[in-house]
C-alpha cells in the first residue's frame, strides 16, 4: 500500500534555513527533513524494526535535493519492507571501516585523545617524536590488524638506538595498540610479551660520581 505524501517543497525548506531555528518536518513514508541548532539541515530515514524506532541519515541539504532524498527514502524503504534494516547495516559498516584503520590513523586518534594534559610536556613530546620518527615511517599505511610482533622486534631492533631511547620506543608503541585494543581494533597487543634484555641485552650499568 503507497504511504507517500510528499508534504514538503523547497521555499518552505529555504523558509526554515533562512529562519534559522530547529525544526522537524515529515515529508512522508519517514522521510524527515531537520535543522540543528547550529544551522546544519539534513535528511533523515525514521521507521520501525522489531518494535524499534530507527533513524537513518541520507545525506544534508542541499547537497541531496528533495527529490533525491525521495528517490533514496523509497529505495531505503523498499529494502526495509524486505526485512532489510539499513540504520544497522551503516552502523556495521561504520564498524568495519574502523577495523580498517592505518597505524598512522591509530596515532592522529592516540594523540588526540591519549597525548593531552594531565601528561606532562616532556611525556607528550617523547610519544609523538617516537610515533614520527620510529612507528610512521615503517608502519605507519598498515592497517593496525595487520602488524605482527616481529614489526615490532624489527622497528626495536633496526633502530639501533641506546637502550633507554629503545625503552621509550616499546614503551609508547605499547601504549598505542593498548589504545587500539580499547577501541576494539585488535584483540592482542602486538607487543605484548616482548622483552627488551632478549633482543638488546642488558641495560648499561648506572654511573656513579
Amino acid at each position: 500500500m503507497p504511504r507517500i505524501f510528499n508534504a514538503l517543497d523547497d521555499i518552505q525548506i529555504r523558509h526554515w534555513i533562512a529562519k534559522g531555528e530547529p525544526v522537524a518536518k515529515a515529508d512522508g513514508d519517514g522521510l524527515t527533513f531537520t535543522l540543528s541548532k547550529n544551522g546544519t539541515a539534513t535528511w533523515v530515514l525514521r521507521y520501525s524494526r522489531g518494535g524499534r524506532r530507527r533513524e537513518l541519515t541520507l545525506g544534508n541539504y542541499p547537497d541531496l535535493t528533495l527529490a533525491a532524498a525521495r528517490k533514496a527514502s523509497r529505495a531505503h524503504r523498499v529494502a526495509i519492507d524486505n526485512g532489510d534494516d539499513p540504520a544497522a547495516e551503516k552502523k556495521l559498516e561504520k564498524a568495519r571501516t574502523l577495523e580498517a584503520w592505518t597505524v598512522n590513523q591509530l596515532c592522529d586518534d592516540f594523540a588526540e585523545k591519549v597525548l593531552v594534559p594531565p601528561l606532562a610536556d616532556v611525556t607528550i613530546y617523547q610519544h609523538e617524536w617516537n610515533m614520527k620518527t620510529f612507528i610512521r615511517p615503517r608502519l605507519g599505511s598498515i592497517e593496525v590488524r595487520a602488524v605482527k610482533p616481529s614489526d615490532i622486534v624489527f622497528i626495536l631492533d633496526d633502530s639501533k638506538r641506546t637502550w633507554q631511547i629503545t625503552k621509550r620506543m616499546l614503551t609508547t608503541m605499547r601504549m598505542l595498540f593498548s589504545h587500539a585494543q580499547g577501541k576494539r581494533l585488535i584483540e592482542v597487543n602486538p607487543c605484548f610479551g616482548i622483552d627488551l634484555r632478549a633482543l638488546i641485552g642488558n641495560p648499561p650499568p648506572r654511573t656513579t660520581t
